[in-house]
């Protein structure tokens, strides 16, 4: 059985494996973690222009993705936002 390695991959694997039997080997450094995001307090939060806008969009029956899209926002946050504010509850989702 013949088997096509045009990248020439078999090869660098045993390669790889000669020396890591040779003790060649050593544990790579394990990457740094990144800092958690902070919110900077001022992207995350929602401005009264936005809540109008928000109550806008709801009054006039725009779907979640739609009003997210026109915000800027996740569904997620529309559907919060309008949970906190009492708004258009669908009841089919």
């Amino acid at each position: 059985m013949v088997l096509f390695d045009p990248a020439g991959q078999a090869a660098l694997l045993r390669g790889k494996n000669r020396n890591i039997e040779a003790g060649g080997w050593t544990q790579p450094k394990p990457k740094p973690k990144p800092e958690p995001k902070i919110a900077d307090g001022l992207s995350d939060l929602w401005t009264p222009l936005q809540c109008e806008r928000l109550r806008k969009m709801c009054a006039a029956g725009l779907p979640d993705a739609v009003i997210a899209c026109r915000l800027g926002r996740t569904q997620c946050a529309i559907k919060s936002k309008k949970r906190k504010l009492g708004l258009c509850i669908n009841l089919e989702h």
